[in-house]
């Protein structure tokens, strides 16, 4: 027996969870950890219990030899990657979220981003 409390990752159906748990929605007295990724808390004020916090967007500097590089001096690229979910299908994506092939990923017309990485 687990005490109240506890998060555990779900990585199935949303509404298919086992009787006693609930999904952090904000709803039934939990937390809203929808689009959020969980840390644990620690001495940093940052950290801190019931805190959220981070950055939709970062902005990152790269410095060369005391250069800091801008975007138009980085030359084309891309970081794209492959995922797949519980019956292999590929996602591919690039790193601003564009998907190049999926699966309808959607309950109720919400978009679920838990997938597991090959």
């Amino acid at each position: 027996m687990l005490p109240k409390g506890v998060i555990l990752l779900w990585a199935c159906d949303p509404y298919d969870i086992p009787d006693g748990w609930t999904v952090c929605d904000g709803t039934q007295g939990t937390s809203d950890l929808r689009d959020k990724f969980v840390i644990g808390s620690g001495s940093n004020a940052n950290h801190g219990y019931g805190t959220t916090g981070g950055h939709a967007k970062v902005t990152p500097t790269i410095t060369v030899q005391e250069h800091v590089l801008t975007t138009s001096e980085m030359p084309s690229h891309n970081h794209g990657d492959v995922t797949s979910i519980e019956d292999n299908t590929a996602i591919y994506y690039d790193i601003q979220g564009s998907y190049k092939d999926t699966k309808a990923l959607t309950v109720d017309g919400r978009f679920f981003s838990t997938k597991r990485l090959n």
